[in-house]
């Protein structure tokens, strides 16, 4: 019940949320968003918490996609700190500020795409 209520939230969301670039997020906190762009590089922290960072690498990025240790489980089909690195993705979520850099927390692998190729879920 709890997957098919996240993926009609996600479903509805894509419909309604609209694009913006790594360095234009940080001004639509609160606010469900699209964000695309190039993958600088990951990593995987020593929580298992895996950081997809957007535009420069780390600390220098514009934007980060966060995906928490309780929701890595999810991604069977490929590993998001090797598959996406050095790609273009597009990111879909609520917008939030972590120590003065936007970010979105990825809770499913429905919230990745990457434009051009078929959905891997």
């Amino acid at each position: 019940m709890k997957k098919t209520i996240i993926a009609l939230l996600l479903i509805t969301a894509g419909a309604k949320a609209q694009t913006t670039t790594p360095d234009s997020a940080k001004y639509f906190e609160g606010s469900l968003k699209i964000v695309c762009g190039h993958v600088s590089g990951t990593y995987t922290g020593k929580s298992g918490a895996i950081f997809i960072n957007f535009e420069k690498p780390f600390p220098h990025s514009e934007f980060s996609a966060v995906i928490m240790p309780g929701d890595t489980a999810k991604f069977k089909k490929w590993n998001p700190a090797v598959y996406l690195k050095d790609k273009d993705v597009c990111v879909t979520g609520m917008i939030k500020m972590y120590k003065d850099k936007p970010e979105i927390i990825i809770k499913s692998p429905d919230q990745v795409k990457i434009p051009g190729e078929k959905s891997q879920y």
